[in-house]
């Protein structure tokens, strides 16, 4: 599909909405988005591959999930990669340990080093 769809360049940003995004990983799981992250000398493999799947049925909630993915896209990691001493590679983002599941925004899973950014795209808070 990407192949034929594809247009533009590698560094132009293709947005797939697919009514089902399937889980290789866990067949039973559909995924609510899919985008690779950029690499610095893209292969052909790579710039088939390239571009971002949204599950058509996550854009109705104002686009948090396409938010999210593009952000992948653009090389940020998730705000819990790597628990208190990671972080999606943003300097002013503070830790978290886990991926949250809800909007508390006293949430705190790294003491000292600021409240967990719940309201952050790059965490799975449905904020």
């Amino acid at each position: 599909m990407k192949t034929s769809l594809r247009r533009g360049t590698y560094s132009t940003l293709n947005l797939y909405i697919r009514p089902f995004i399937g889980n290789a990983e866990s067949p039973d799981r559909i995924l609510l988005g899919h985008c690779p992250f950029p690499v610095s000398n893209p292969s052909k493999t790579d710039f088939n591959n390239d571009g971002c799947m949204v599950l058509q049925d996550t854009v109705a909630n104002g686009g948090k999930t396409a938010t999210h993915e593009v952000g992948h896209w653009f090389g940020l990691l998730h705000t819990f990669e790597g628990g208190c001493e990671g972080g999606d590679g943003v300097d002013d983002t503070p830790a978290e340990a886990t991926a949250s599941e809800g909007c508390d925004l006293k949430r705190n899973t790294c003491p000292g080093k600021g409240y967990d950014p719940v309201e952050n795209f790059m965490d799975y808070s449905p904020g």
